[in-house]
């Protein structure tokens, strides 16, 4: 099955910026309480060692990564902000694109209501619409 990578950087022994929690959640729908319903995914080091060194230092900074399917995605980077993903086949492709919170929000709302994931997907797209030729 075809997947994409998403990698965010995990630190510790940090203050400030720094020490910002970091995740990669699947978008399920809404929540009254954290807006959204999310499936949090577990990440795993891209260089394991670098990890372990920061961690017996108390201080230091690892890469970590996912292979995701096709979703709706939100990407916690800490102090380098909060984006949002969708992933679908294009063209026989796997392909992601970021998206606005706003889009997001509406595609999710959309699944609260029943619909699939590519169903929401397809109804929050802009389309391309050229104007009419006089």
């Amino acid at each position: 099955m075809e997947t994409v990578t998403f990698t965010i950087n995990k630190s510790v022994g940090y203050t400030g910026k720094g020490s910002a929690k970091t995740y990669i959640a699947r978008i399920e729908g809404t929540c009254k309480q954290y807006i959204f319903r999310r499936d949090f995914l577990d990440t795993e080091a891209t260089d394991p060692q670098e990890m372990f060194t920061a961690r017996r230092r108390g201080k230091g900074s690892w890469s970590e990564a996912v292979a995701v399917e096709c979703g709706l995605y939100e990407i916690n980077a800490g102090c380098d902000g909060r984006t949002y993903r969708i992933v679908w086949h294009k063209d026989g492709v796997i392909t992601s694109a970021k998206i606005t919170g706003e889009r997001a929000t509406a595609m999710a709302l959309l699944m609260d209501g029943g619909s699939t994931y590519e169903q929401a997907r397809l109804a929050t797209r802009k389309t391309n619409t050229a104007p009419a030729a006089q």
